[in-house]
């Protein structure tokens, strides 16, 4: 009866057990490569290589795994409301590869699926989640005392302070409405002023004498306009 060396049994489950543990994926960052908004699915590339077992050389080496093709990616929705943006080229993302097939999820939508295929943790079952973002290309200007949503350059923003106080910034317009709204917003202050200088100084053509002279008991914001301004919406 021939018997197995025990160090060689350890080294060959050794080897077993690292091969196996190679074929396993989890979570790695990556960047968007193409995306797909009819489908919400985007190809990704993998920013961090991959090790396989090089039998010649017996010994890992590093490789770049091939672009992970439709994969889907993740919005947060809930409640029929949901949260949308583009994705470009070159945007860093996290990638969650799943335990099981998802392609049955995927194609039907259903509560509950039976995957077809057996595979486990495998790279075509990614799932993109966008914006994770590595040290070195970290978002410019971050800050820790509010909500912030909008553009990264900051051109276009909507922010929310610890008071609640909501402040919407453009580089150019804010339009309310639609994006083709071109009707200039009044500014409450700067017309009050205006009109409220202007009427009181007007006067009218009279036969008699040339004109009349201005009105008797001049207009004030506080007693003819008093409720006439929002005390909530500001602008510039």
């Amino acid at each position: 009866m021939n018997y197995i060396d025990e160090n060689e049994l350890a080294e060959v489950l050794d080897l077993v057990g690292k091969r196996s543990n190679a074929r396993i994926r989890t979570t790695l960052p990556a960047r968007i490569s193409s995306f797909d908004k009819d489908t919400q699915t985007a190809t990704v590339v993998l920013a961090v290589q991959s090790y396989r077992w090089d039998v010649d050389l017996e010994e890992p080496v590093a490789y770049q795994p091939e672009p992970i093709a439709r994969c889907p990616v993740y919005f947060p929705t809930g409640g029929g409301y949901t949260l949308r943006f583009p994705l470009e080229k070159g945007d860093d993302c996290l990638v969650l590869v799943a335990e099981r097939s998802i392609d049955e999820w995927a194609a039907t939508g259903e509560a509950t699926n039976i995957p077809r295929d057996l595979r486990r943790f495998d790279l075509s079952d990614a799932i993109v989640l966008p914006g994770l973002h590595p040290t070195a290309r970290a978002v410019a200007d971050f800050d820790d005392d509010k909500l912030r949503l909008g553009k990264e350059d900051a051109s276009g923003m909507v922010e929310i302070d610890d008071n609640g106080d909501v402040v919407v910034t453009g580089s150019s317009s804010v339009k309310l409405g639609s994006s083709s709204a071109s009707q200039a917003v009044l500014k409450g202050d700067a017309w009050m002023s205006e009109f409220l200088t202007a009427f009181n100084a007007h006067t009218h053509p009279d036969p008699s004498s040339g004109t009349t002279g201005t009105p008797s008991t001049p207009l004030t914001e506080a007693t003819n306009f008093p409720n006439s301004k929002s005390t909530k919406v500001k602008t510039e």
